[in-house]
């Protein structure tokens, strides 16, 4: 059997129809995966944005405390109570985002934990300094603070 021109055409056609249709669908699985690659990115840089956010958070908190117990200044209390406020939204937002991350939202609840434990003790430490300073205003550094022994060396 003969096979004739058209019919050498007409399969020819649907062999180059029958690719373009398979490049199409690879193209079209691989673009999917770029787009679902691409969001997972975004959110892992808001995440880590907000991490980094936090952090310089607890650092301007532990620069107004540090700087309060050594001069006695009200004022350098506000980088303290601004983290502090800061923290308490940002620590649930930063929760939120973790729900498919259960490693990440384990650390992320030690962190606060532990951000916890440093805002008991610190405020124990600010409530002896102000007391402190009631008693004798010309009161300096860790004098007369009843738990000086433990900020001792966090101070310098």
């Amino acid at each position: 059997m003969k096979i004739n021109l058209t019919t050498k055409l007409f399969a020819g056609f649907l062999l180059l129809l029958g690719l373009f249709a398979a490049v199409l669908l690879l193209n079209y699985q691989l673009a999917g995966q770029v787009l679902r690659n691409s969001q997972r990115v975004e959110a892992s840089q808001h995440i880590s944005a907000d991490g980094t956010t936090l952090l310089r958070s607890i650092i301007d908190m532990e620069t107004g405390f540090r700087g309060y117990l050594l001069i006695g200044n009200e004022q350098m209390l506000d980088p303290y109570y601004a983290g502090e406020r800061d923290l308490l939204t940002r620590f649930n937002q930063l929760r939120d985002q973790l729900t498919d991350e259960p490693i990440q939202r384990q650390r992320l609840d030690t962190t606060r934990h532990l951000f916890q434990q440093w805002t008991s003790y610190t405020h124990l430490i600010i409530k002896e300094k102000r007391a402190a300073r009631q008693r004798d205003p010309l009161q300096r550094g860790l004098d007369n603070i009843p738990h000086a022994n433990l900020v001792e060396g966090l101070i310098g």
